[in-house]
């Protein structure tokens, strides 16, 4: 999952994008090991629960949480740009454990088995119950995603993607002459669908092989996430504030959300529901269209002041159970 670039691996979603037809715009939402001694699991944010979303639990005391893959209910792991990974299990986030100096995004199957990826190239490897030393694959990675502790795929900033396959990640694969991936989304380990943040490209692995990438966002913003429960629903977003939706083998034209939200991420356990984060906003796809936005994580405290909520964030493994992290270390809980 990849988060936001500002810092953030957008924890992604993957899509694939078939631009045709996308002149029209429409609004959504009108309808309805060290330890890091400074982190606590006790310290909350005091902020109101809202709707089945729970309040801010602040899991991470020095903040900038970037990412978070949640495989079932009772197992979550969330990871920030300072290297640092927290383990949700037994009803209770983890202490903060040092895995490395700047994680940008991690993708967990299951309980015993992740993979997380940094901004400087190398990929790391839960398994056995404890994190591998890191492994440099290439300058810079963004997203991460894993169906199966057999099969993942990294993309990276300057166009690369690397699959791991019979306990060997490949030498990379440059498929996007643009450079930037910005998110990566693999349901199996014959179809996954990356996003690009500097042309609003798709690209699709299918049958082998990845195809030459389509456009499918008609402003041209960056990509931002995508997520893909299966090889016919995708749901991408952008920077700007906007999705689209893979069905029926194209892609929907660009929808803006209500109200508007920038820098979104998502996350569909399958083509009945998705949740989308960005800002301070929630955004949840149920019953055929999308709600509107719904305020989770209104306002954060720091030494400088007051700030607007930042999600960066979210992993449902099903629709009755997300959670969703922020820049300064909150998680929110939906269920």
């Amino acid at each position: 999952m990849r988060h936001r670039k500002k810092i953030f691996a957008i924890s992604a979603v993957a899509i694939c994008i078939t631009f045709a037809g996308c002149s029209s715009t429409s609004t959504l939402g009108t309808t309805a090991t060290t330890m890091r001694t400074a982190s606590s699991t006790s310290t909350t944010s005091g902020f109101s629960s809202q709707a089945g979303w729970s309040s801010g639990e602040r899991i991470d005391r020095l903040g900038d949480l970037v990412s978070v893959s949640c495989p079932s209910s009772t197992f979550c792991v969330a990871v920030d740009y300072s290297g640092y990974e927290f383990t949700y299990s037994g009803g209770s986030w983890s202490r903060g454990l040092a895995v490395d100096s700047s994680l940008s995004s991690v993708s967990c199957p299951s309980s015993t088995f992740c993979v997380a990826v940094d901004s400087n190239g190398a990929e790391f490897t839960y398994s056995g119950g404890s994190w591998s030393s890191g492994l440099a694959l290439s300058s810079s990675l963004s997203s991460v995603s894993c169906p199966s502790s057999t099969f993942c795929v990294a993309v990276g900033s300057d166009g690369y993607e690397f699959t791991y396959s019979r306990g060997s990640w490949s030498t990379g694969q440059d498929i996007d002459a643009n450079g930037s991936l910005a998110s990566v989304s693999c349901p199996s380990s014959s179809f996954c669908v990356a996003v690009d943040d500097s042309s609003g490209y798709e690209f699709t692995y299918s049958n082998g092989s990845w195809s030459t990438g389509q456009d499918i966002d008609p402003t041209d913003t960056n990509l931002a996430s995508v997520s893909c429960p299966s090889s016919t629903f995708c749901v991408a977003t952008d920077q700007s504030g906007a999705e689209f939706t893979y069905s029926e083998g194209s892609w929907s034209s660009f929808s803006a959300f209500n109200p508007p939200t920038m820098f979104l991420t998502a996350s569909c356990p399958s083509s009945a529901f998705c949740a989308i984060v960005g800002a301070a906003n929630e955004f949840t796809y149920s019953g055929g269209s999308w709600s509107s936005g719904e305020e989770i994580d209104p306002y954060t405290t720091t030494e400088n002041g007051t700030v607007e909520g930042e999600l960066t964030s979210v992993s449902c493994p099903s629709s009755t159970f997300c959670v969703a992290v922020d820049y300064f270390g909150h998680e929110f809980t939906y269920k």
